[in-house]
């Protein structure tokens, strides 16, 4: 919407969508990463990832988490510091691929649907016992 917006010069359009969405989206974790990543929403990237990091745990182990789109687990991994074990982060990132391409999804295939989400996945945070365990088999 926002580039629509953007392309035929509509200004003060976006800035009453932005304004609206941002108080509609601020008090939901999913509903606020969508407005930031995306309707491309720069304005609520800070309160999105406020309000994930309150309650990040919680949040990657509900069905919100796993219905969201690739771009926002993307702008997740992206992110600097999550109060959360790069482990954890891998499991949950294994749950989305498994409800979103199928439980029997062979490690290339993971691969393949991950793509360059792999690149933000902090391995080395990791334990050599984590990596070996849980990641290689996958």
């Amino acid at each position: 919407f926002h580039l629509l917006v953007d392309q035929y010069l509509m200004t003060k359009l976006k800035t009453l969508s932005s304004a609206y969405l941002m108080n509609e989206c601020k008090n939901n974790i999913r509903d606020s990463l969508k407005c930031a990543v995306i309707l491309d929403i720069k304005e609520m990237e800070p309160t999105a990832t406020e309000i994930l990091q309150s309650d990040i745990k919680h949040f990657l182990s509900t069905n919100d988490f796993k219905l969201l789109d690739g771009k926002i687990i993307e702008f997740i991994l992206k992110l600097e510091h999550l109060d959360i074990e790069e482990i954890e982060l891998w499991w949950a990132l294994m749950s989305w691929v498994k409800y979103n391409y199928g439980e029997d999804t062979p490690g290339t295939t993971v691969r393949e649907k991950l793509g360059n989400m792999l690149s933000y996945v902090r391995f080395l945070a990791m334990s050599q016992k984590e990596f070996a365990e849980e990641v290689v088999k996958t």
